[in-house]
């Protein structure tokens, strides 16, 4: 039986939840449906291929392998046996959390879960800049649904890698930057950094940004230390660890092993790697991780230079029209060959070419109605910012977003190219729809 207070509670919660649907309901059912498909999609990896599904691509055997190193031998190493030496390729935050969770009892299915929790976030942050951004939040609401559908997004949410935290991360801290809360903003930006260093070269975009929109030196110079203050720790540490205050060896290796090859087989050039210590490691792995090392980022460096200074012109158009191209690889083919096929054993490719062909058609005219925003002088700024943040992306990773699966280095990004798409549509509807008055 309850008592009359406890019932008058009751009522008062009901209440509360009651106003809090009706003024949060878009929000709610946004981040329901980013969610809920990426839970079924968990379940149903789970169901047919079991756990490794969370971790068949390469790169999240290595973040869950560090994790385990953290917890079992106190250092972040990606070495799979004895001597573990530290990594300095990788930034801590995603591997971090992967330990807290791995080290709090959580199976790789309930991981998944989190970060999928996590990921519903980045729908509420686009319904919430479709407001801010365009006052429209049916653009919001659009964008966000387009987010929780697309396939390759629902694919990478669902392995354990750094670049579903450090998407979320970067939503959010779009989110605060233009809400001006700049200086939340570096700081979540900077913890977005330590998650994956290419935030390094995103940041100085982001305070030109700053400038254009609030015209403020002083505010620059504090969101800059904000920032600063907050990596410094980790650039020490590899100070400390292996002599070079920086955040990663990521940067060279990624350009040397894949925009730098790429080019130098088509023009029949030479590809030295660095030579390996015979004290490094005593097993086969030490060919692989010896990459990583601050040592191999210098020589991978020296060969980029002495590449570019042998064709200034013909590398940097190379590489300039891979990254412009990556922005088109949404891994539609790579989901085709390696998700569908194996799953479906009598699977027609057919249907799989049918289905790329659909997504690229999907792509072109979320493309369309973004760039049908430059000639809106009301959003010209905003969008003009927002596609050079995304552009630019692609322009750092290179040749990396041509390749098989690399369309997971532009998938933060998605979001921004689903807002302004929907917005460009919606825009162009409004001008069509007006009446036509002829003028006597």
């Amino acid at each position: 039986m309850l008592w009359p207070s406890e019932l008058n509670s009751m009522d008062v919660t009901v209440q509360r939840l009651k106003a809090y649907w009706k003024k949060y309901r878009p929000e709610i059912l946004i981040f329901l449906a980013v969610f809920g498909v990426r839970f079924l999609y968990a379940s149903a990896a789970l169901f047919w291929f079991g756990s490794d599904s969370f971790v068949s691509f390469s790169d999240a055997d290595t973040f869950v392998r560090e994790a385990h190193n953290i917890l079992e031998h106190g250092v972040m190493s990606q070495a799979s046996a004895p001597p573990y030496l530290p990594d300095p390729l990788r930034t801590p935050l995603y591997l971090w959390f992967l330990a807290l969770l791995l080290g709090s009892g959580f199976s790789l299915f309930g991981i998944v879960i989190i970060q999928n929790l996590l990921v519903g976030i980045i729908g509420v942050m686009v319904y919430r800049l479709g407001q801010i951004l365009f006052v429209n939040a049916r653009v919001g609401s659009v964008a966000g649904l387009l987010f929780a559908l697309e396939p390759s997004s629902v694919y990478w949410n669902n392995l354990l890698m750094s670049d579903n935290l450090f998407a979320v991360l970067f939503i959010l801290s779009v989110y605060l930057f233009f809400t001006r809360r700049w200086y939340w903003f570096s700081a979540l930006f900077a913890f977005a950094t330590l998650t994956r260093p290419i935030g390094l070269y995103l940041f100085p975009l982001f305070l030109l940004g700053t400038f254009l929109f609030s015209l403020s030196f002083k505010r620059i110079i504090i969101m800059s230390l904000v920032f600063f203050v907050i990596i410094s720790p980790w650039m020490m540490r590899n100070k400390v660890l292996f002599g070079n205050f920086e955040l990663s060896t990521a940067g060279w290796l990624n350009l040397y092993l894949f925009t730098v090859k790429e080019f130098s087989l088509r023009h029949n050039l030479p590809l030295p790697m660095p030579s390996i210590p015979v004290d490094y490691y005593p097993w086969d792995e030490k060919k692989v991780l010896y990459n990583y090392e601050f040592t191999a980022a210098h020589f991978f460096k020296e060969r980029t230079l002495e590449v570019l200074r042998k064709y200034p012109v013909a590398y940097p158009v190379f590489h300039i029209v891979s990254g412009i191209r990556g922005i088109r690889n949404h891994d539609y083919q790579y989901l085709v060959d390696y998700v569908v096929a194996p799953l479906w054993t009598r699977f027609d490719r057919r249907l799989g070419m049918v289905f790329v062909l659909f997504g690229y058609g999907f792509w072109w005219l979320i493309y369309g109605g973004a760039f049908t925003l430059l000639f809106s002088k009301n959003y010209r700024r905003t969008v003009l910012f927002l596609l050079v943040l995304i552009v630019f992306n692609s322009l750092l990773v290179g040749y990396n977003g041509l390749i098989s699966g690399g369309g997971r280095y532009t998938m933060p990004f998605l979001p921004l190219w689903f807002l302004l798409g929907a917005f460009g549509w919606s825009q162009v509807y409004q001008f069509f729809s007006k009446p036509y008055h002829k003028e006597v």
